[in-house]
């Protein structure tokens, strides 16, 4: 049976993931407690995984611009959504033996227009998706076997907002600021999206976006 790596794989939508591959794959899914990949070396042979997936991604500080958010919160963004993804994709395609695919999770909206107070998020998600187009190109020539994959849901509710505030969220602003948001998705509806991305008639292909909203 192939095996797969969701990094961010225990809530949210790498469980989603994680649970589609499962159907198909070996699944290893981990969180930050079973790996910090911003900090720890990597506890697996990374290159082993048949498939690895980049579901991890925060916006931390609140609704502050970009001015007032601290510096630990822009390190830890651009870390986890960008410079870490990168370095362990990069590792993983110079030590992979044999075909591979990288799945990345970024966003729809965040990829079109800068939200307001969301700078270092969006700049995040733009990058990322840059790296991805610009690392396509180079593995045509070096390792076309490896295939770089990306998916952008629009948004989706999940426990991401009250990681924005660091946990400090009640209940009833989390439903406020989903309703805000409206309409969104919730994790049961992004399933056939990424069944057809990881198992189905979409497998392998580059790009897929899905959103509630008009993008």
């Amino acid at each position: 049976m192939k095996t797969a790596l969701v990094i961010g794989g225990t809530s949210g939508i790498g469980k989603v993931i994680a649970d589609v591959l499962g159907e198909t794959h070996q699944v290893t899914a981990v969180g930050r407690r079973e790996w910090n990949f911003i900090k720890d070396p990597c506890p697996y042979a990374i290159e082993s995984f048949d498939t690895i997936v980049f579901s991890a991604g925060v916006e931390t500080g609140g609704n502050q611009n970009f001015v007032d958010q601290s510096t630990d919160d822009i390190d830890q963004i651009l870390q986890t959504n960008l410079v870490k993804q990168i370095h362990w994709s990069r590792v993983y395609c110079e030590k992979r033996q044999g075909p591979g695919h990288v799945v990345f999770v970024g966003s729809a909206h965040s990829m079109e227009k800068v939200s307001p107070h969301k700078l270092m998020y969006c700049v995040s998600r733009i990058a990322i998706r840059e790296y991805i187009l610009g690392a396509r190109r180079e593995l045509a020539e070096i390792r076309p076997d490896i295939t770089f994959s990306l998916l952008r849901p629009g948004t989706v509710r999940t426990n991401f907002y009250r990681n924005k505030w660091h946990g400090n969220v009640t209940q009833q602003q989390d439903d406020e600021y989903y309703e805000s948001m409206a309409p969104y998705m919730t994790v049961d509806e992004i399933r056939p999206y990424i069944e057809a991305m990881l198992n189905g008639s979409l497998k392998y292909a580059q790009e897929i976006i899905f959103s509630a909203n008009p993008i």
